[in-house]
């Protein structure tokens, strides 16, 4: 496991987080060290994060789908795109290199982003909120046929290009802290059943 912290203390995700550094080629360059220097499988290399690391974990599966093989960010949407007027969605211009497996957990009661979207968070970004997120992935994707239930409190598309799969999981009475959720959900352990499903082709 590596936790990098971003330039003062954010990331640069698009319609957030108060960053201007290319966190993209950070991220990129930390994986070019580790694979130099340590033995790792590059098939296996994925990205999660909370708040603004779930920002930029989205970041990270738009703009290094080549390097990363799936992704599972947690308390926040997809912020790619820098139009903060709603007319672009927010994961406007993420095109990733091939498509990548992704799993969001929101808490449904969350006040900082939404989860029901609109104006949110402390600069007041717009966003499409969870669900709208959800429906946005799909479409990057190419996902196909109806949302399944994949657990107590997931949605999942499984019928999506070249055999990735797209997850939301919605817990209640849980905030901006889906990490210390109220429903006992342990959320590292989920998003590591979809890695383990999910190597880079």
């Amino acid at each position: 496991m590596v936790w990098p912290d971003g330039v003062g203390n954010t990331w640069h995700a698009g319609r957030c987080c108060g960053s201007t550094a290319d966190d993209v080629a950070f991220a990129r360059a930390i994986i070019t060290t580790l694979e130099q220097s340590l033995c790792m499988d590059p098939k296996r290399i994925y990205a999660t994060g909370c708040s603004a690391g779930g920002a930029m974990t989205y970041k990270a599966a738009c703009d290094a789908a080549d390097v990363i093989a799936a992704v599972a960010p947690v308390d926040f949407d997809c912020a790619h795109s820098s139009d903060n007027t709603g007319a672009t969605p927010s994961c406007g211009g993420c095109s990733p290199a091939r498509p990548i497996s992704e799993l969001s957990v929101r808490g449904l009661t969350d006040t900082m982003v939404a989860y029901g979207g609109g104006n949110t968070g402390s600069t007041g970004w717009y966003s499409p909120g969870a669900k709208g997120t959800l429906e946005l992935w799909k479409k990057i994707d190419q996902c196909t046929g109806s949302v399944q239930a994949g657990g107590q409190y997931c949605e999942t598309y499984s019928s999506c290009a070249a055999g990735v799969e797209v997850t939301l999981c919605s817990l209640p009475d849980t905030g901006h802290d889906t990490y210390n959720n109220a429903v006992g959900m342990i959320v590292p352990d989920v998003a590591w059943e979809m890695f383990q499903r999910q190597p880079m082709p």
